[in-house]
């Protein structure tokens, strides 16, 4: 029961701090959209508050990191707090709704689902290679010495790179360990969580909700991506804060500044919690401006929101990828090894994305094993789109049509993204780092049926 209250007290702590920073850019969410996205938001402004103190070489005590918590709450709140009042009110009072028979289901079921992970995340010690020799044992010293460059950097690590990792798991393993989970990670369910709550009601804004649960069902059924709900590591963190900058990118007018400041924040969280998302990002930016220009908007806002969305993203990579690496830790990580030697050679890249398609996302024998029938699921939504729109567009509606093709659009930046990546960064494999990768790929899919016309039919027809 203790352990249940102190979760409780850190995810309230930690909503707290993701509202205010909504409060500041006034971004007009409500309800369980709001607690939603401030929840992704204070976990990972937790370990960016736990990071400054690193950048300030103030020891890592249990009084120093979550003094660093609530002066980070404090100073969010104190700077807007005239206007928090107001912005409260709008985004609870009067938003709340009780879940129609119809919705239970599907509601029990995904919460069922949250349940198993997060008791799994909780009751079992931390197993992969890569958290154990990395960012787990940093952590675990951490709390022992009071600093990151602990005693873990004396023994011979040649054999891997973890250590050199982002500090978002180091940062956030101490945070649970000093408030008394000794495996640390159970953040990763609360992230899972809220995640979840987040797909629900962005696709319940536009589809009916049983349609909307029925694919949030589909999605958490993902073998692979379920499993890294219960291992710590960087890639189900780096697909959330990815796909939630996307949707905030995507789903909002041109001119919506507030959604923007959160997409590059999502994004600089995104690419703080693995280096290499800063190339996505850019590459997202580049065809979304290209589809912008084609719809005729004007270049002035255009180049506004891209840096809007663009510099967050580039000063985080500064801090936690080269400050950090470079003056922080006992060794030194030279990453001019890890790149690829022979750019004019691009049958690497060619290779890697066939072998993306091929033997990850559209192999009989992998693919379900790995991913289900997700992928599948997308296919045949997206061909009836097409279909639909070609033979009966009085059925179809023109703005839907175009919200989806960019959602494609992102969903093909991912994919060629990753193709770049390891063509770039040999180390990148195919069957570790970019399979984990492709995370990304699969929230993005299913945020694009929010604007499938065929489910947009179905809605309609749907009388209750």
């Amino acid at each position: 029961m203790g352990e249940l209250i102190t979760i409780l007290l850190l995810t309230m702590l930690q909503f707290a701090t993701g509202f205010a920073v909504l409060n500041l850019t006034n971004l007009k969410l409500q309800g369980f959209m709001a607690i939603a996205v401030s929840v992704l938001l204070g976990v990972a402004i937790n370990s960016l508050s736990i990071f400054i103190l690193i950048l300030f070489k103030i020891p890592l005590s249990s009084a120093a990191v979550f003094a660093s918590i609530l002066i980070t709450l404090l100073v969010l709140v104190g700077v807007g707090f005239k206007k928090i009042k107001a912005y409260i009110a709008h985004s609870f009072i009067g938003k709340w709704y009780l879940p129609k028979l119809y919705e239970i289901p599907a509601i029990a079921l995904l919460s069922f689902m949250i349940f198993v992970s997060a008791w799994r995340c909780f009751y079992f010690p931390p197993t992969p290679r890569d958290l154990t020799s990395g960012p787990e044992v940093i952590a675990e010293y951490a709390v022992k010495e009071k600093t990151i460059a602990n005693s873990v950097f004396t023994v011979n690590l040649e054999s891997t790179n973890n250590q050199f990792k982002s500090p978002y798991i180091t940062t956030l393993q101490v945070l649970y360990k000093y408030a008394g989970f000794p495996f640390g990670q159970v953040w990763l369910s609360v992230i899972f969580a809220f995640f979840i709550m987040f797909l629900y009601k962005a696709l319940a804004k536009y589809i009916h909700p049983v349609l909307a649960g029925m694919l949030c069902v589909w999605f958490i059924c993902i073998p692979e991506m379920y499993a890294y709900t219960i291992m710590a590591l960087f890639d189900y963190s780096n697909a959330v804060y990815f796909a939630v900058g996307v949707y905030f990118l995507l789903d909002y007018g041109i001119s919506n500044r507030s959604a923007q400041i959160i997409s590059g924040l999502f994004f600089a969280l995104a690419t703080y919690i693995r280096s290499e998302t800063l190339v996505l990002v850019a590459l997202l930016g580049l065809i979304h401006a290209i589809s912008l220009l084609v719809k005729k908007e004007k270049l002035q806002p255009i180049f506004i929101k891209l840096l809007f969305i663009g510099i967050p993203s580039l000063v985080i990579y500064f801090l936690a990828g080269s400050i950090y690496l470079n003056n922080y830790l006992p060794q030194k990580y030279d990453v001019s090894n890890l790149v690829n030697k022979d750019l004019s050679n691009l049958t690497p890249f060619t290779n890697r994305l066939s072998d993306i398609i091929n033997l990850q996302l559209f192999n009989d024998t992998k693919t379900p094993t790995l991913y289900g029938s997700f992928v599948w699921l997308f296919v045949v939504i997206a061909f009836i789109d097409i279909v639909l729109w070609i033979v009966g567009k009085k059925y179809t509606q023109l703005a839907m049509h175009l919200k989806g093709i960019d959602w494609i659009s992102a969903a093909a930046v991912v994919i060629v993204g990753l193709a770049l990546l390891g063509y770039l960064l040999p180390l990148m494999d195919l069957n570790n780092s970019t399979k984990r990768g492709l995370f990304k790929l699969f929230p993005i899919l299913l945020l694009y049926m929010m604007h499938s016309n065929m489910l947009q039919l179905i809605t309609k027809k749907i009388k209750f």
